[in-house]
């Protein structure tokens, strides 16, 4: 029986395991099962948790970095960074952090209405946020040629942040979003990048935000402030995206679902309608 490594379809810990079997050539055959349906995995694994390895003598090994280890071991050249690097496992951890906290996240928005919590999905992208700005600041301690294991945790969790948060990052993270332009062409990380999934992102639900009244739609509470929320943004139940004019009057126009603005159908300082859709939200 072959080694073998059952992971999910966009898990970013399965996808950074596979990039690391790919880096160090172990011999390990990976497949792709649904977790939820997978009951034969409680045999394996008690957690029922992907990634999970099974040796072919019959050994389990999870989790994700537990099996990154081995891989490790059974290369030529190690991916760790030398011997107790701490900044390169510190970095590592850092990574596998953003990935958690983007998969709590996104659990928690599909928890059915009344169940879920703003402050909880706000609290996980507040981690996420100031994890990426410490990675900015970092991004002079990344190698873009060099295999390391902190390189490819963190290119795979930006990437996840694109997927099931924000691509906006880049915005207040520009040295990140370069490095991961260059270093995500890896080899790598292109074989192990989920297919599907920009047909996932077109496939999710998607909510609309109506105009409650007609007049004009302004995306600014002012002219010189920053816009309510930008496409791609997150959004929470009752949070305003805008505010409709009517003779001098202004009330807001508020967000009934949780979810990421897919985008703005409206400009900023349209005329609109009652029932005009006004922003498209997505609630999966």
């Amino acid at each position: 029986m072959p080694n073998i490594l059952y992971t999910g379809p966009t898990s970013p810990f399965g996808r950074m395991t596979c990039a690391v079997i790919r880096e160090t050539g172990a011999p390990i055959e990976e497949r792709i099962v649904d977790v939820y349906t997978a009951e034969f995995l409680d045999a394996i694994n008690p957690l029922r948790q992907i990634p999970t390895l099974l040796l072919d003598d019959g050994t389990a090994l999870y989790d994700s970095r537990v099996i990154c280890r081995y891989a490790d071991s059974l290369a030529a050249r190690s991916l760790m960074g030398g011997d107790n690097d701490w900044k390169v496992e510190t970095r590592w951890a850092l990574a596998i952090g953003i990935m958690e906290a983007g998969l709590q996240r996104r659990m928690e928005i599909l928890r059915p209405d009344g169940g879920k919590s703003t402050t909880v999905i706000h609290k996980l992208e507040t981690r996420i946020d100031r994890a990426l700005s410490h990675l900015e600041r970092a991004a002079s301690a990344l190698p873009t040629e060099q295999a390391r294991i902190d390189a490819i945790a963190i290119a795979v969790a930006l990437e996840y942040t694109d997927f099931r948060y924000t691509r906006d990052w880049r915005e207040p993270c520009p040295r990140l979003g370069g490095w991961l332009a260059h270093y995500g062409e890896r080899p790598s990380l292109a074989q192990t990048r989920p297919a599907d999934h920009q047909q996932q992102e077109f496939e999710m639900p998607q909510v609309e935000i109506q105009c409650p009244l007609p007049g004009t739609f302004y995306r600014k509470p002012s002219p010189e402030a920053p816009t309510f929320k930008q496409d791609g943004d997150s959004v929470a139940v009752g949070e305003v995206i805008g505010l409709v004019e009517v003779m001098k009057q202004f009330s807001e126009v508020q967000s009934e679902v949780a979810g990421r603005i897919v985008r703005f159908v409206v400009d900023n300082e349209a005329p609109v309608e009652p029932g005009q859709v006004l922003a498209l939200v997505e609630t999966a």
